[in-house]
């Protein structure tokens, strides 16, 4: 009888923090373009209260992300990095000026690329808006995050903010902003800030699945490598 009290609390130990983790995920989702319904919050929220200790046996069982940080490892490395931002995203919102940089680098494909990108955050923010609003799914993916970071933006911070690398996808949006004419462009290399009007592109012709389109500065260093696929 004393385990069955003693799971019963447990039980209800579980309840209590699936809906305080509900609740807030509810409340990060508030700014979403398709924020949850009070009914949908419920669903779910009553899923995973009935679900939680397989979920936590589950995890427990896959046991936590694993990384090769070693120097021989780059992708090991920024996958690391990827992981620790993320975490710390959801513990804490960073902050987002009027300008957004990224760095290439920081994303996958791009560890030998050499292009800074600075883009206008209400340009981002626009592109991010209809994106999740022509695929409402995405509000709880990369586009969904990023939207909710770049709608806190405060324009009086003039100094260059940072996107979170943990959302590799903000590639798709920085190359559609740059190829509109929308940002300026840095290489590491030549040190010098270019405008996007003189960048070179070079798209993949090959036909295959996997296709690569890059951005160049005018010397033809790599700023950035956007990776298409192709479904047909």
């Amino acid at each position: 009888m004393i385990i069955l009290y003693y799971l019963l609390g447990y039980y209800v130990i579980g309840l209590v923090i699936m809906g305080a983790l509900s609740i807030r995920q509810w409340r990060l989702t508030r700014n979403f373009v398709s924020p949850q319904t009070t009914r949908e919050f419920l669903v779910n929220w009553l899923a995973s209260a009935g679900l939680w200790p397989l979920i936590v046996f589950f995890t427990f069982q896959q046991g936590l992300p694993k990384f090769e940080d070693t120097e021989d490892n780059p992708q090991g490395r920024l996958r690391k990095r990827q992981y620790d931002s993320r975490r710390d995203f959801a513990r804490k919102i960073p902050p987002c000026g009027g300008v957004i940089r990224m760095v290439a680098a920081d994303y996958p494909d791009n560890t030998e690329s050499v292009g800074v990108f600075y883009f206008e955050s209400a340009d981002a923010w626009q592109e991010m808006y209809e994106r999740v609003n022509a695929c409402p799914t995405l509000q709880n993916d990369d586009e969904g995050h990023l939207l909710l970071w770049l709608s806190k933006r405060k324009r009086a911070h003039s100094t260059p903010t940072d996107v979170p690398m943990g959302f590799p996808r903000f590639t798709v949006c920085a190359d559609k902003l740059i190829r509109q004419g929308l940002s300026r462009a840095e290489c590491l290399i030549c040190k010098q800030v270019y405008p996007v009007q003189r960048l070179i592109y070079r798209d993949d012709a090959s036909g295959q699945k996997a296709q690569f389109h890059e951005t160049l500065c005018p010397k033809g260093h790599t700023l950035l490598r956007e990776l298409r696929m192709r479904f047909f």
